[in-house]
């Protein structure tokens, strides 16, 4: 069994989509956490279809993240990429999704001042844009709202 296997096993599932699980997992005993997005097998792809896709998906998500880091982007540090097994991890950021903080989302709480988290978003979208990073469908699911965030809004 492979070492990202293994960790996959050992990790804890937070959630899981159409493409990927979600997991936190530790690198190293008594470490930080990570965040490990596996990019499962699609048993209705033809495997070599499949396997060429996850590779070029997993590396493209790898490299963006590090592109918009360079460029100053707010986004979590790549901490390992096996390509071949489908899997990204990356920095563990304490906080909730911004999906569920919004209105409409799974938790109906409210933010006293959304504006500060929108306009920050909004300025990573645009950096991001204008240093020519796809940043793709722009959802409250891809954004997480800090702790230390939180702290500062009185949460």
């Amino acid at each position: 069994m492979s070492s990202t296997i293994a960790l996959i096993e050992s990790a804890q599932p937070i959630s899981q989509g159409a493409e990927a699980k979600v997991y936190k997992a530790y690198l190293h005993n008594g470490g930080t956490p990570v965040l490990v997005k596996h990019r499962f097998r699609k048993q209705y792809r033809h495997p070599t279809l499949d396997a060429t896709l996850t590779k070029s998906r997993v590396a493209g998500e790898a490299r963006a993240l590090l592109k918009c880091l360079r460029a100053g982007v707010n986004v979590p540090g790549v901490r390992m990429v096996d390509s071949a097994e489908g899997v990204l991890c990356i920095e563990w950021i304490d906080g909730q999704s911004v999906r569920k903080l919004l209105p409409g989302g799974e938790e109906e709480e409210e933010l006293d001042d959304a504006t500060d988290l929108t306009g920050e978003s909004s300025q990573n979208a645009a950096v991001s844009s204008l240093r020519g990073y796809d940043v793709g469908e722009l959802r409250r699911i891809l954004y997480l709202l800090p702790q230390k965030l939180k702290v500062l809004h009185g949460r």
